[in-house]
């Protein structure tokens, strides 16, 4: 697939995937390939929904699907490197470290990123990435607290 084919499919909100964990994961998978570009990486992954992502352990003892140590290795090497990535995790950590980040998500306004030309109507630049995706029903922002985001930092 190219990058207008593969963002088209990641748009959806009626993807069926497990979680958005997953969407990551393939997105991941997708985006590591040779020719993918950090223009095309700047483009693609606003259309992962990060706040439904569970970037750490939560604060409290919530369920949650922790991202595989490769896939987390990797999304830390793209994110030192890709401003756009880079934003979108600490978006995505701002929410989650809300004292109640599901009541926060109904004020929730995303940053704007571009996108590849033509995935949503009108060549809006407006992805709803706090909101799950039809078929994912368990996935939620679930609340990180700023100790373990500060352990994580200095973590190796």
């Amino acid at each position: 697939l190219d990058a207008a084919a593969f963002s088209m499919v990641l748009k959806q909100d009626n993807l069926v995937v497990e979680n958005e964990t997953a969407v990551l994961e393939h997105a991941m998978r997708y985006l590591s390939l040779p020719d993918r570009t950090d223009e095309t990486v700047s483009r693609v992954m606003p259309l992962v929904r990060f706040p439904l992502v569970s970037l750490l352990p939560p604060a409290t003892g919530a369920q949650y699907i922790m991202l595989p140590p490769p896939v987390h290795r990797q999304l830390k090497a793209l994110q030192e490197r890709n401003e756009v990535v880079d934003e979108l995790i600490k978006e995505a950590l701002e929410l989650q470290m809300k004292p109640d980040p599901e009541s926060a998500v109904a004020t929730f306004m995303p940053s704007k990123k571009r996108l590849i030309t033509g995935v949503l109507p009108g060549d809006t630049n407006d992805v709803p990435r706090a909101k799950r995706r039809k078929y994912c029903t368990d996935d939620k922002v679930v609340a990180v607290d700023a100790l373990k985001l500060a352990m994580n930092a200095f973590s190796c």
